[in-house]
């Protein structure tokens, strides 16, 4: 059995700002704020469990993605909430003719949150309507032949 996880505290702030307001030019307008897109507290943790022995047979895995919620733009007017998503996957591998024969099953969304990947900032008017809304529940299954 193998176990992985990670956290990330990130802190993400202007800290520096050349944009000055014409009605008070020792504000910036945007120094202090949060930066868009990015969370302040994400991790992840997966754990995977391999019931064969020497890399061959059955391997299963799980885990859950969480990610607290981000602003939406760097003006700090909207935020984009957070979520846990969980995931998992099966795969069986077998030796056949001297060759390493893998397929593996991924389920990523199993419990189908809806949540946003983040907001585009760069080619829309308006930041308020361009949340790109995350891949609801995806199942992909793959075939690998080692020679």
């Amino acid at each position: 059995m193998s176990l992985i996880a990670n956290y990330a505290y990130t802190d993400a702030k202007v800290i520096s700002d050349a944009w000055r307001n014409p009605l008070n030019p020792l504000d910036s307008g945007l120094l202090g704020n949060h930066l868009d897109n990015v969370p302040r507290h994400s991790g992840k943790i997966f754990a995977t469990y391999d019931f064969g022995d020497n890399g061959l047979g059955l391997r299963l895995g799980g885990g859950v993605t969480a990610s607290t919620r981000v602003w939406g733009n760097v003006q700090n007017t909207y935020t984009l909430p957070g979520w846990a998503r969980v995931d998992g996957f099966a795969s069986y591998t077998s030796l056949w003719d001297g060759h390493k024969i893998t397929a593996q099953l991924n389920l990523k969304n199993l419990n189908n949150v809806r949540y946003f990947d983040g907001a585009d900032i760069f080619f829309n008017a308006t930041t308020l309507f361009a949340a790109f809304p995350a891949k609801p529940f995806t199942a992909t299954g793959t075939i690998r032949v080692e020679f």
